[in-house]
């Protein structure tokens, strides 16, 4: 059975794996009566497939339902005397649903050939969360960025320490999807793949890599517009990182006369989700048909925690480095291991990631890990750029950027039209779709601050908005 799940976990968007559970389901259907059963979920007791219903009144004692769902469908039901303590546990092959009985009066429980599904009804319109972990973190401890129009039934938890990396997909400058990094082997790839042709020709992928022995202490958000953010990280070794479409925004920045001065970037102040490391991330699942990531945020243990430093806006020294493309930067010193990502059809440079020689990564670009050719230079001493000229598939002539880290001793190759450049100061880089630039720079003019505080509400506010449900005076989950 491991070796089964193994495979699955590797394949299991594989149509393979659709038929299998049609084929079981169709052989249970051929043994089982064909009656259905129907109970209010909030009075099931237990379930286990191809049991029998347990009913009772709903009860103080034991208030709280879980089920557990596989993938042929709900597995388990079972009522708890309280809810589960949150500790970190998630599962790939495996959902969770655990919630209070109130919150479930109004949906049904279908029990029909061993197979038990949900339908919700016009008293609750809402099917529950599903989660990844059999203990959800509490609502009331959760902060996010949230669209306006939320739509989504699938939360997601991860404990950053767990896990190597994250890709940020952008589209159309919204943080569209994402995808953890779990191993050296795991390639955003899989999920790119599920995107349709207009989306991947469209989305940009930013890479955030997590050191062995780094962590992170702060997460954030920077308003840009009604739907667009930046991600704010901080780690203890890399320092602070932007991911998105960063804008540099001032308080001398033009802004639109359509926009109220409420919209104005500048007017607003950095959210930090997250001032408790390390982080455990809290996201939602992209419904069908969204442009968007649905939630965004983080859990903190502790609710008491202070704010952080603020972050920098980070204002590039080049002023063509304009604010519709990407822009990020990285030091230069002290750097173990540099690793450059190139294009595959024209080798010209995608994106640079460096690990430092105290723990830390850093990104720039797009570094699109274990999908683009790759090439890694240990312990480098120089950083060489060069502007090459070539004629792409329509015949017309296009630029490139070249770039490679290389040790003091340069082939005969390397000196023709290289910019070569010590490792000191910062690499910056830009890119917009095939336009890339990169300087290297050794100062800066002093970055401006913008101001950070916390979220006016935590999630528990939105789930009860989500569910029509009006809370107590406390304001707080049981």
């Amino acid at each position: 059975m491991e070796l089964v799940l193994v495979i699955w976990r590797e394949s299991k968007d594989s149509l393979f794996w659709r038929c299998m559970s049609i084929i079981r389901m169709v052989t249970e259907f051929e043994t089982n009566t064909p009656e259905l059963q129907i109970e209010p979920l909030d009075q099931v007791v237990s379930w286990r497939r191809n049991g029998e219903l347990e009913c009772a009144p709903t009860s103080a004692m034991y208030p709280i339902t879980k089920l557990t769902i596989d993938q042929e469908g709900i597995k388990e039901v079972e009522r708890l005397s309280c809810r589960p303590q949150y500790t970190g546990e998630t599962h790939s092959d495996s959902t969770f649903i655990v919630e209070e009985g109130s919150s479930l009066q109004g949906i049904e429980a279908q029990l029909q050939d061993g197979r038990l599904r949900l339908q919700t009804t016009q008293i609750q319109p809402k099917y529950p969360y599903i989660w990844n972990t059999p203990a959800p973190p509490r609502f009331s401890l959760c902060n996010a960025q949230i669209p306006d129009v939320f739509e989504t039934q699938r939360l997601q938890v991860m404990n950053t320490q767990k896990i190597i990396g994250i890709t940020f997909f952008f589209l159309a400058d919204k943080l569209y999807d994402l995808y953890i990094h779990d191993s050296d082997e795991s390639s955003a790839n899989a999920l790119y793949e599920q995107l349709s042709p207009d989306v991947q020709r469209g989305a940009f992928w930013i890479y955030l890599p997590i050191g062995t022995t780094d962590k992170i202490l702060v997460l954030g958000t920077r308003f840009i517009s009604r739907s667009e953010y930046n991600v704010l990280v901080r780690m203890e070794k890399a320092g602070d990182v932007v991911i998105g479409r960063n804008c540099f925004f001032s308080e001398d920045d033009y802004h639109h006369d359509g926009l109220l001065p409420e919209d104005w970037p500048s007017n607003r102040a950095d959210q930090c989700l997250s001032g408790d490391g390390p982080v455990t991330l809290v996201y939602g699942e992209r419904e069908q048909g969204y442009l968007e990531i649905p939630l965004f945020g983080a859990y903190c243990e502790s609710g008491s925690w202070t704010l952080p430093e603020p972050f920098m806006l980070e204002k590039p020294t080049p002023e063509r480095f304009d604010r519709f493309g990407y822009y990020s930067r990285t030091p230069l010193g002290q750097i173990a291991e540099s690793t450059v990502y190139y294009v595959p059809d024209t080798g010209g440079c995608q994106g640079i990631l460096l690990r430092y020689k105290n723990g830390g990564c850093r990104a720039v670009g797009q570094c699109r890990v274990n999908v683009d050719p790759s090439e890694t230079t240990a312990e480098p001493s120089l950083i060489c750029v060069r502007k090459e000229v070539y004629r792409d598939s329509h015949g017309l002539m296009q630029e490139k950027t070249c770039v490679k880290f290389t040790h003091n001793t340069l082939d005969d190759e390397l000196d023709k039209g290289w910019a070569r450049y010590p490792l000191e100061g910062f690499i910056e880089f830009y890119f917009f779709f095939d336009h890339v630039l990169v300087e290297i720079t050794t100062e800066f003019s002093e970055d401006v601050v913008r101001p950070i505080e916390r979220p006016k509400e935590s999630l528990f506010w939105m789930d009860m908005a989500y569910k029509h449900v009006i809370p107590s005076d406390e304001g707080t989950e049981d």
